[in-house]
């Protein structure tokens, strides 16, 4: 009997295992990647190319063109630099002057420029010379297309000698205006615009050395000429999109090359707010914060600016190229910060690591029952206001003010102080304290905010006895309070019991944060209830009364110190006056021109004294009566 043997290696590469084919599917997926990126670049640049030499041919054809036009008649050359910045001039058969001109369905811009050359044939006017009698004409041609991307406009220039006897004339000036880019390079293709103090403008594009030349017609005694750039998406070092700059006075027959500017693609900068871990944060936790960015390289009046974060990413655009960083607060962090370097037209990328600033809070005034901190010097509403526990708080650097809250006022002033990342130890609310002087013996002391209750008079009433204070040991020493305004009265006990009477002066009084302030008290008893009774029937009638004496014609309106009591055309009334001799009248406020003030019977007073809590009078008899 012969045993059978099974041998495992002899089928060990009958397949593959998952994980072989998970490794050639990697590889196979990071070679596809590769390739495609390969071709996808390649495909680029045959597109580029294609436009770049489409662009080509274009711009050649308008140098045609214009060698054309420059032999047409004498005035020729003088009629085409006086044309200064021509677009799309010479359409494609089929299309309109000024379209653009359209080959395999991209739209090309051809744009020209032309500028005398007041130095001859050699150098740029732009570096100096002398003006010569018979100067000949740049002409610039720059095409463009839509999603160029990096690549620069193709750009033709050629130089044109118009023949002799057709010249510029003895009347004009020149203007030669010198751009250079961000590397310091002739900028060619800018657009430059030459203003007189008229308004008359001439426009002109620089040439391959960076110098556009305009020709001006100075009056005879010169003008003064402005110079200026406003290419669309383009700033100077100062970050300005249209810079300009003055001549001083041109005459006819000179040049003036002293203007130059540098100019170039504004750049871009994200700022991204980020945790320790490199995490963006909400847009709530980063939105108000204070962002400066900083360029490292500036030939600018200023190398930082300030700027508020809109949340957890902010773009700050129309920037010079150049080196950026970006930082919270105003002061940058002692282990420096995160930059970048923007070339011209590109976008960079800088992360801000946010630490935020942690402690407490101390001291707080009587009563409190919570802490508000609002971003900078804002008021306890103000946006940004977010409440905070004072047991342990935790805000983005920066400028905060902190305000107190309680049952008793809705805001009390606190400290304003600036918080940088990290332990910011405890911020404590100073002291706000309150003395009353003078103020008669007896009665009780209160106070209620004027956040709680507006336009006292006299006591506070049951409706705000919930929230007033008892504040009677101020007359005896500096009580601490919350600082803001409070009307401080005294009652015979509870604080919405008998009125005893209110300051005179100082009602409000002021509790300034920070700071002790005294009251001083002149007692000014509180209003006596007055009630009117038999008041004659009518239409529009009101009882008043007076300190003084009235006409019998007093006119339709309340009098200037009158008291109005109680409704209109009421019989009986009711109000309350201060103490002291008041006059009863009955006042007609319809138009009817006959007697309107009709002075109550009897000798028309009534006496009012702090001995009484109320009185009665009645119109038609004049007696009086009290309580």
């Amino acid at each position: 009997m012969v045993q059978r043997q099974t041998t495992r290696g002899a089928h060990a590469d009958d397949g593959m295992s998952l994980v072989e084919v998970l490794i050639a599917a990697v590889v196979l997926a990071i070679l596809s990647t590769a390739v495609l990126g390969v071709i996808l670049r390649t495909q680029a640049a045959n597109v580029d190319t294609r436009s770049r030499t489409a662009a080509a041919s274009l711009a050649q054809r308008e140098i045609e063109f214009v060698r054309e036009e420059f032999v047409r008649t004498p005035t020729s050359p003088v009629d085409i630099a006086n044309a200064g910045v021509v677009t799309n001039a010479h359409p494609l058969t089929g299309g309109t002057a000024g379209s653009p001109l359209v080959l395999d369905n991209v739209p090309y811009t051809v744009t020209r420029s032309v500028a005398w050359n007041v130095t001859g044939t050699g150098a740029s006017a732009c570096e100096g010379g002398s003006l010569v009698q018979h100067p000949t004409l740049g002409v610039t041609v720059a095409v463009t297309w839509p999603n160029m991307g990096a690549t620069r406009p193709v750009l033709s220039h050629i130089q044109l000698a118009p023949p002799k006897g057709t010249s510029v004339s003895a009347t004009q000036g020149f203007v030669a205006v010198k751009v250079v880019d961000s590397d310091g390079a002739p900028h060619a293709g800018r657009t430059v615009r030459v203003t007189s103090t008229a308004g008359a403008t001439t426009s002109s594009l620089t040439d391959t050395a960076g110098c556009a030349v305009v020709a001006v017609n100075p009056p005879a005694a010169g003008s003064v000429y402005t110079a200026r750039l406003g290419d669309v998406g383009f700033v100077d070092v100062s970050g300005v999109p249209d810079p300009s700059k003055q001549t001083g006075v041109l005459k006819a027959g000179q040049l003036n090359a002293n203007l130059s500017f540098a100019y170039d693609r504004a750049a871009t900068l994200r700022v991204r707010v980020v945790d320790g871990s490199g995490a963006l944060l909400p847009d709530s936790a980063a939105a108000g914060a204070l962002l400066t960015v900083a360029a490292t390289v500036s030939s600018g009046s200023s190398a930082t600016s300030e700027h508020t974060a809109t949340g957890s990413e902010t773009t700050i655009g129309g920037l010079w190229p150049s080196r950026y960083g970006a930082y919270f607060g105003a002061a940058p962090p002692p282990g420096g910060y995160a930059s970048v370097e923007l070339e011209p037209g590109a976008t960079g990328q800088v992360d801000v690591v946010l630490k935020f600033a942690e402690g407490t809070i101390g001291n707080l005034p009587p009563g409190t029952t919570g802490v508000v901190a609002v971003p900078g010097t804002g008021g306890c509403t103000a946006p940004g206001a977010r409440s905070v526990d004072p047991a342990g708080f935790s805000l983005m650097p920066g400028q905060w003010t902190f305000w107190a809250t309680g049952a008793a006022f809705t805001c009390a002033t606190g400290p304003t102080v600036t918080l940088v990342g990290g332990p910011a130890g405890t911020i404590g609310f100073a002291p706000s304290v309150l003395r009353v002087v003078g103020v008669p013996a007896g009665g009780t002391l209160w106070a209620v905010s004027t956040t709680k209750a507006t336009g006292l008079t006299t006591c506070a009433g049951a409706a705000t006895a919930g929230v007033a204070l008892n504040v009677d040991a101020a007359r005896t020493g500096p009580l601490p309070l919350p600082a803001g305004d409070w009307f401080v009265y005294r009652t015979n006990g509870a604080a919405d019991g008998p009125c005893l009477s209110v300051p005179a002066t100082a009602y409000p009084q002021n509790v300034a944060y920070g700071t002790s302030s005294t009251l001083t008290w002149v007692d000014r008893p509180p209003p006596v209830g007055l009630t009117i009774t038999n008041v004659p029937s009518g239409n529009q009638w009101r009882v008043f009364v007076s300190r003084t004496t009235r006409s019998a014609n007093c006119g339709t309106t309340l009098p200037a110190g009158a008291v109005q009591v109680g409704a209109l055309n009421a019989r009986n009334v009711t109000g309350s006056v201060e103490q002291g001799v008041w006059y009863v009248y009955r006042q007609r406020t319809d138009g009817n021109t006959s007697t309107r003030c009709t002075l109550m019977k009897g000798p028309g007073t009534v006496t009012i004294s702090g001995t009484a809590t109320a009185y009665s009078a009645d119109f038609m008899s004049g007696l009086v009566t009290s309580s």
